[in-house]
């Protein structure tokens, strides 16, 4: 059995059977991660107000082994709320690959106040040197999470309505 002590940025969480959730995390030294939280949705859960998005939270994982990819999450203390809107977290959840660290995303996270743009640009997409994936255009407007490309105002109609798009 193996059990790691870290801090965690809470992305989101999504309900798993009657009262358990799976908590999506972003740590310094695990990247984002998945980790099941037994019990959480009940009313009398003492887990459950440390694990809402945008908190920063101390938690304690326990796994089969150091480099188990399935973590159960046993315990969990807020240390603060950050200032990031849920639209960002969800923007952040899509974008970013699992059990892979960003120590430049870790810090724009604790610096609180993230944009998309900010975000993006951390990830190596800058908008800032982007273009326009249908007319060459410089000032992009848009960005595809499917497709991982810009487009402007002008293309934005041109993009699959099926492609996950994001204004930034």
């Amino acid at each position: 059995m193996y059990e790691k002590c870290l801090d965690a940025v809470i992305i989101d969480r999504e309900d798993a059977g009657e009262a358990d959730a799976y908590v999506f995390l972003y740590t310094q030294e695990l990247g984002k991660i998945k980790a099941r939280a037994k019990s959480v949705r009940k009313i009398t859960s003492r887990l459950a107000s440390h694990l809402q998005p945008g908190n920063l939270s101390r938690i304690r994982l326990v796994g089969k082994s150091e480099d188990s990819k399935f973590f159960q999450l046993v315990d969990a203390l807020l240390v603060k709320k950050l200032c990031l809107p849920l639209d960002i977290l969800q923007f952040v959840k899509g974008l970013t690959l699992d059990h892979e660290p960003d120590e430049k995303l870790w810090n724009v996270f604790l610096g609180g106040g993230a944009g998309k743009r900010q975000i993006l640009q951390v990830l190596g997409w800058d908008p800032e040197h982007a273009w326009c994936s249908y007319c060459d255009l410089k000032s992009v407007r848009y960005f595809s999470e499917t497709s991982q490309s810009f487009a402007c105002y002008a293309c934005v109609r041109r993009v699959d309505q099926n492609e996950v798009l994001y204004e930034i």
